[in-house]
């Protein structure tokens, strides 16, 4: 049995990029956050060949307005491509467009 693969990390500025994985493989998405504005990201829609297990929001300061990371996490399920989708808005606001959104394609492979 092999070892398993090490997680990649992708930023804002992948936007748009393909990225190989493997089943088993942890992919983390660090994105920009805004602390006590109410937006979060979320993965719209739900991916179906990455498994979202988590985020966690890194803050520079704990006071309303500043600028930090959130970061989620994926891990690859199953073999084939699919587009990660994710948007940047306030749960809330059904009816209004995101903010923000962050696209990125996945390959993931069976091993």
């Amino acid at each position: 049995m092999s070892a398993p693969s090490s997680p990649i990390t992708v930023h804002e500025a992948d936007a748009g990029k393909t990225i190989d994985l493997v089943v088993t493989q942890e992919l983390n998405v660090h994105l920009p956050y805004t602390a006590g504005t109410g937006y979060s990201w979320s993965a719209s829609p739900a991916p179906s060949l990455l498994k979202f297990s988590g985020s966690s929001t890194m803050q520079r300061a704990q006071i309303p307005g500043s600028s930090g990371e959130e970061r989620l996490t994926f891990i690859a399920t199953a073999p084939g491509t699919e587009t990660l989708n994710l948007v940047y808005a306030r749960p809330w606001e059904k009816d209004k467009a995101p903010a923000k959104s962050f696209t990125l394609t996945v390959a993931i492979s069976g091993s």
